[in-house]
């Protein structure tokens, strides 16, 4: 009887006992300033911190709510990370000698207060940082990549007070292709994995208190970022077409799942079972997979590139969606930030600043809508009406803001109510190339709309819906 339930009881943990991540909708959160880069955002004290160029700042969201709390013009480097309860970052001061034709390279690294956007105390680095490492502070140690005086791009742990190096991973060599590409931490501080790019030296795992390492898993392709399980037993990182998972116990590869797209990016949810995969510099529809099961969804609505997305203990999913050379959302003007909700995401309240998927119930002819409410919105560019959300009550009107991230004051008979859609209602809808097509609805998920058009049929969100008919 004995050996019956320890049986049963090993079964079940080497079993999923969660199960798969069900989409049910995305709203999008327009920054209040504008800009043209937006990468890099970081979860931490129930905020999402984003970093912006052109202009450059550091801007906080609540994570539950979408609200914007502050905004500080912080032109900082790569990335915002933390290092227990403070946020990390950091700002190059390279300078250039016209004598000797030469560039110092130099970096201020700062920790700011993350609930005021206050920079509290710095130490200059001898050298310039590529990409920094979140840590739960246990060590005096931050994981970073530099590009050292002697030209090379190196994993390095430098001491968070004094600047100074106090161990090297790994490093470019001359005459070879691999640089170190991504840096990652575990909870437990007791890792430190390094992802390399452009040749074929694959992935390293260190031990973050003596930088002794502890396994190689070579591989060409390029590994973009590094995620590990809350709980310290597993991390995965994304090379060459396969998600590949290290069990830190045994310090072996555990599997290899085949992504069966271009997805760059992996994020962990906090069952850590599930995770998404998403794209980094091509556009790839968003992937839900349990990795203990094998089971995926593709989520066709939300083909996107940009940084790497976050998952707040929530539940909720935060993606970084681009604009530009780089990283190019079709249909979007602006960058901003989509705010992915699944079955067992606890419901937030929806605010000014975030376009949700709440349908307003009331007619724009009889009441006032509030803030926060969907609906069509009159466009003085073209007369035509388009979805977005009501910011602001005015004297006249209201401020909104369109779901292309546009901002416009508008009277209150420009206003039209947003009907809730239906199978079978024929509607205008925005496809790839920003023109809007007459089709029919054929399938509604959350806030992604199946739409059959003359030619075919494809998935469309909800905010690419201009008229319903």
């Amino acid at each position: 009887m004995k050996q019956f339930f320890f049986f049963v009881a090993i079964t079940l943990s080497a079993s999923s006992l969660f199960g798969q991540l069900q989409y049910t909708s995305f709203e999008k959160i327009c920054l209040e300033e504008e800009t043209t880069s937006l990468l890099n955002i970081k979860y931490i004290d129930d905020m999402i911190l984003a970093k912006t160029d052109y202009p450059g700042s550091i801007i906080a969201i609540d994570a539950k709510t979408g609200q914007q709390l502050w905004s500080k013009s912080h032109k900082i480097g790569y990335g915002i990370h933390s290092y227990g309860a403070d946020v990390i970052v950091s700002k190059n001061i390279n300078t250039y000698d016209d004598a000797t034709k030469k560039v110092t390279k130099r970096e201020w690294l700062y920790t700011m207060d993350p609930k005021m956007g206050i920079l509290k105390d710095s130490v200059l680095l001898k050298f310039a940082v590529v990409y920094l490492a979140s840590s739960s502070g246990l060590t005096k140690h931050v994981p970073m990549i530099i590009h050292s005086p002697d030209d090379k791009f190196k994993s390095v742990l430098v001491d968070k007070k004094t600047g100074e190096i106090g161990f090297t991973l790994f490093s470019e060599v001359s005459g070879s292709y691999d640089i170190p590409n991504a840096i990652q931490v575990d909870a437990a501080d007791r890792f430190v994995a390094v992802g390399c790019a452009n040749g074929n030296k694959g992935f390293f795992l260190y031990d973050f208190k003596t930088g002794k390492q502890l396994l190689n898993l070579a591989g060409s392709g390029d590994i973009q970022n590094i995620a590990f399980t809350s709980d310290s037993k597993f991390c995965m990182y994304v090379q060459n077409k396969k998600l590949k998972i290290v069990n830190l116990v045994t310090l072996k590869l555990e599997k290899e799942i085949a992504t069966e797209n271009d997805a760059a990016h992996v994020a962990i949810h906090s069952d850590n079972e599930n995770i998404v995969l998403s794209g980094f510099s091509v556009n790839v529809p968003l992937k839900l997979m349990n990795w203990k099961t094998g089971a995926s969804t593709t989520v066709s609505a939300l083909s996107v590139r940009g940084g790497v997305p976050v998952f707040t203990k929530e539940g909720y999913l935060y993606l970084p969606l681009q604009i530009g050379v780089q990283c190019k959302v079709a249909k979007d003007k602006l960058p901003y930030l989509a705010k992915v909700s699944f079955e067992n995401s606890v419901s937030g309240t929806s605010i000014s600043t975030t376009t949700t998927t709440t349908n307003t119930t009331t007619s724009s002819n009889t009441t006032s809508y509030k803030v926060g409410s969907r609906a069509f919105i009159y466009y003085s560019g073209d007369g035509k009406y388009y979805s977005g959300v009501i910011s602001e009550i005015t004297t006249s009107g209201y401020a909104v803001i369109y779901d292309d991230c546009s901002r416009a004051t508008v009277k209150t008979n420009q206003v039209k109510m947003l009907p809730a859609l239906k199978v079978g209602d024929k509607i205008q809808a925005r496809r790839a190339d920003g023109k809007f097509y007459y089709g029919v609805v054929k399938e509604i998920s959350g806030d992604a709309v199946k739409v059959e058009y003359s030619g075919g049929s494809e998935w469309v969100s909800l905010r690419d819906i201009m008229q319903v008919e």
